[in-house]
């Protein structure tokens, strides 16, 4: 069975990425924590609003929105909760004060020594389903009719990725989310997005992979734990409410190798059958998913 296309499509877009990573390169050692968007959602319609919820445990850490009305204004912003940031900086325009989010490239750093835009929505909600409580605080990209001004840096781009800094308890974590936005339909599309599990360790934009072969860290909101028991791997589900998931092995060549239903807590992943390499173990529990890398060197 071959891998779905638009998982496909990011393996392969990330591939020479990883393989400078798995060269050696020290810039983020932790876990990181992925999620594919799949399929990729576009968003078209006044008032649509994208909750991104990176460390996938239920809370939006930020919220992506669309704003439409004829005349006055059409945009493409973030928002978030006070102490959120996004990578962005202040800029002025009709003595208003506003910040223009970064549209950062592949492999583009994301750390504390970048230019941060912190989040000021004090209503911001994390359980609202409309843009009632949305604040446009980090614009993407904006055409004011207005004041006849286009602004952003996001203006018809593909493939570039929102630099993200959010609090889980009082540490900061760094992560990425990769949009396109198209401003002659005004329109924007989430595909997906990940961050560094190790607090206040950087992440580059578009990374999936951790930079070399330690063993894999685990995360309290993991689906899953990779384990090695007298020198096999064993894929052991965090709750038992997860059995029933489902497990998918690729190569890194992004080839499904193995598809199948997690009918109890833990499972044999029986790699070193495979050969040496390095696999993506993709775990799916209805709305929540979970890629990591294993490598197999013996």
């Amino acid at each position: 069975m071959n891998i779905s296309p638009s998982l496909a499509k990011k393996i392969s877009a990330y591939t020479t990425l990883a393989a400078a990573f798995l060269a050696g390169r020290n810039e983020a050692d932790a876990q990181i924590i992925y999620t594919d968007v799949n399929p990729d959602t576009t968003f078209t319609q006044n008032n649509s609003l994208y909750s991104l919820d990176l460390n996938n445990d239920g809370q939006a850490d930020f919220r992506i929105g669309m704003i439409k009305y004829t005349g006055f204004i059409s945009a493409v912003a973030a928002a978030g909760p006070v102490g959120n940031s996004v990578m962005g900086y202040a800029t002025t325009f009709s003595s208003t004060s506003l910040y223009l989010a970064k549209a950062l490239a592949n492999g583009d750093t994301i750390n504390s020594n970048q230019q941060w835009a912190p989040c000021n929505s004090a209503n911001f909600s994390a359980t609202s389903s409309t843009s009632s409580s949305f604040s446009a605080s980090m614009i993407m990209g904006a055409d004011v009719q207005v004041y006849s001004l286009v602004i952003g840096n996001w203006l018809g781009v593909h493939d570039k990725f929102l630099g993200l800094k959010f609090k889980i308890g009082t540490s900061n974590y760094y992560g990425w989310a990769r949009l396109d936005v198209d401003t002659a339909n005004w329109a924007f599309t989430v595909k997906d997005y990940a961050y560094n599990a190790e607090a206040d360790s950087q992440i580059l934009a578009g990374q999936i992979y951790p930079t070399n072969n330690a063993e894999i860290t685990e995360h309290e909101n993991d689906l899953y734990k990779i384990k090695t028991v007298n020198n096999l791997l064993f894929l052991s589900l965090n709750s038992n409410e997860y059995i029933g998931s489902v497990l998918s092995i690729y190569s890194i060549s992004g080839q499904e190798i193995r598809r199948e239903e997690l009918m109890d807590i833990e499972t044999p992943l029986k790699l070193r059958s495979l050969g040496k390499g390095v696999y993506l173990v993709k775990v799916v529990n209805g709305q929540k998913q979970q890629v990591k890398k294993v490598v197999v060197n013996y």
